[in-house]
């Protein structure tokens, strides 16, 4: 399981409990604890980086130091590897396999993506020379990344989705998304794309030219859930301090459901089978994809993230602790 946040910060240490996949980068302070889903404990112990960030799939946590050289790949209790690039990392992405890639600057050029084999020999190195590249994703196979970047031309925000195939020096394709500014970008288990930004959200069919686009119409993305085995939840505010938020889900091959309309300010969301679990205020409440309202509960008055953990029950992170609910 995961928590889905990459503003989140805890002011003295973080804690996660690690079943699945954490699928969007968390970003960490100095003290990393991990917990399998029966809360015992995997890892415990500080971290050296000055602003880390975390990346977990399967048994497999990828931990970078943002704006620094460093990354490291643990598995459950153990580090198996330290490694450094040359210079500043940009982003990062591991898969269920162990295998994993970065994102850096380079000299002479805008950007470099390096993809790792499991014995952490390089696989994969591709250069970018037109836009800034952010965001990146692995695939399963561990045979191509999704990469995004980002440009602009005569005053209009530019971003791109690079695809790229290990096996090519060229791009597989590249789609452009005008006046967008895209936040993340991930693999589906079904080799579809999910796209995240600040104006529309998409998914990119496994072909790499068709794409499901379904525009935010001017209202404001407070929350986001990527779930590679199940599809994007998107929350959206219909006013500008984020309350009276809209629910929008779109599975994996980019079907859209209908608008889901509620009164709540929402700030953190999570998906899991039929449900949409959703955080507002001091209050859990879960919605199905139809529309329909579920189960709603007290998450405490210290809660900033939920992660659900069936369609009938979620973890809590609170402040100083995380807290496990059914309902």
């Amino acid at each position: 399981m995961r928590f889905h946040t990459e503003k989140m910060r805890a002011e003295n240490q973080a804690c996660f409990f690690i079943d699945n996949r954490l699928e969007k980068p968390l970003r960490l302070q100095k003290h990393l604890c991990l917990r399998d889903s029966s809360g015992g404990k995997l890892l415990d112990r500080q971290i050296s980086y000055s602003d880390p960030v975390i990346v977990t799939k399967g048994n497999y946590c990828l931990i970078y130091n943002l704006g620094g050289l460093g990354f490291e790949i643990n598995t459950m209790g153990d580090t198996i590897h330290k490694g450094d690039v040359k210079s500043n990392l940009l982003s990062g992405d591991i898969n269920t396999r162990g295998e994993y890639a970065v994102l850096s600057e380079t000299d002479g050029y805008l950007g470099k993506l390096t993809a790792f084999h499991t014995d952490n020999s390089q696989k994969y190195a591709y250069y970018f020379s037109d836009f800034y590249p952010s965001s990146v994703s692995i695939n399963e196979e561990g045979t191509m990344a999704a990469v995004s970047g980002v440009s602009s031309k005569d005053g209009v925000l530019r971003s791109v989705l690079y695809v790229l195939d290990f096996t090519s020096a060229e791009p597989k394709a590249m789609l452009e998304f005008d006046d967008n500014l895209i936040y993340t970008v991930s693999f589906m288990d079904n080799g579809s794309i999910a796209v995240i930004g600040d104006s529309s959200a998409a998914i990119v069919k496994s072909n790499y030219s068709d794409k499901q686009t379904v525009s935010y119409d001017k209202l404001m993305l407070t929350a986001y859930d990527i779930d590679m085995y199940n599809g994007i939840a998107l929350s959206l505010s219909r006013s500008g301090d984020g309350r009276s938020c809209n629910l929008l889900y779109l599975d994996k091959n980019g079907n859209a459901g209908e608008p889901i309309t509620t009164d709540l300010k929402i700030t953190s969301i999570s998906i899991y089978g039929d449900r949409i679990g959703v955080l507002s205020g001091e209050e859990l409440r879960t919605f199905y994809k139809n529309g329909n309202e579920g189960a709603k509960t007290n998450a405490g008055v210290d809660a900033k993230a939920i992660c659900m953990e069936s369609e009938n029950s979620a973890y809590i992170l609170g402040i100083s602790e995380i807290r496990f609910t059914r309902f």
